[in-house]
């Protein structure tokens, strides 16, 4: 198979961001995250700026809460971490902060008996759960009526978002193992998502209560037809180094 010149990674990662959270308010409740992976779910979902305790490439199992850390999660509304023992060495910290103000381990809410052994400890489970879509979905369902039960004034706007993130991780991940065994983006399930997915924002930025809403649903469109058009011409230029299906994906 032909190399892409641009990677289908570079392109879901700007195709991420283009279809980014509704509606982005500006200030307004603090909410902080152990992980990037829940900052960046909750950030979809509330439309808020979520800060993540851990950058790019740290390790969760052995990070330490620093000055600063603690600072932020003291002014915070709500505090969403993993569970599980991921963070190992700051959950007596969380579990401490937890008698006193919203923090919430959103793994822990997996019924045990879908989870896998631990093969070091037996009273532990594998917490790497984002490895199974199914799973991560759970998670992400925990984040969604944490963050509506704190702030409900975002409920309306939350309970909206959460299919349209269901629905991108779902169909990006069944075009992954397509892609991997048949080198094909089918019309069928990509040309059906961009309405689906389409009308989902549309819903969450009408019940957002932020009046910055709808802007920032016209700069995900105005991003999207962007990124569209710089693979429309790539391909036009250089067929060969990618196929149509990419082209749509893009958009």
């Amino acid at each position: 198979m032909t190399q892409n010149f641009l990677s289908r990674r570079a392109m879901m990662t700007l195709m991420a961001s283009a279809l980014s959270a509704p509606a982005l308010a500006q200030g307004g409740p603090q909410i902080v995250a152990t992980t990037g992976m829940i900052a960046d779910a909750a950030a979809w979902l509330t439309g808020l700026p979520v800060r993540s305790l851990m950058g790019p490439g740290m390790d969760p199992h052995g990070y330490r809460q620093t000055r600063s850390d603690i600072a932020m999660v003291a002014r915070a509304d709500l505090v969403l971490w993993h569970g599980l023992y991921l963070e190992a060495q700051m959950e007596e910290f969380l579990l401490n902060l937890a008698r006193n103000r919203p923090v919430v381990a959103a793994a822990e809410a997996l019924p045990r008996a879908l989870l896998r052994q631990s093969g070091d400890y037996d009273d532990r489970f594998d917490p790497h759960v984002w490895m199974d879509p199914t799973l991560w979905a759970q998670v992400v369902e925990t984040i969604a009526q944490t963050c509506a039960r704190t702030l409900p004034a975002l409920e309306p706007a939350i309970t909206a978002a959460l299919p349209a993130y269901l629905v991108l991780t779902g169909v990006g991940v069944a075009l992954t193992l397509i892609d991997l065994d048949h080198h094909r983006l089918p019309d069928v399930i990509v040309l059906p998502t961009y309405p689906v997915l389409a009308g989902l924002l549309v819903l969450a930025s009408a019940l957002s209560p932020d009046p910055h809403g709808w802007s920032a649903l016209g700069r995900a469109g105005i991003g999207a037809l962007i990124l569209f058009g710089f693979y429309a011409v790539a391909w036009f230029l250089y067929p060969q180094g990618m196929g149509l299906g990419d082209v749509k994906l893009a958009g």
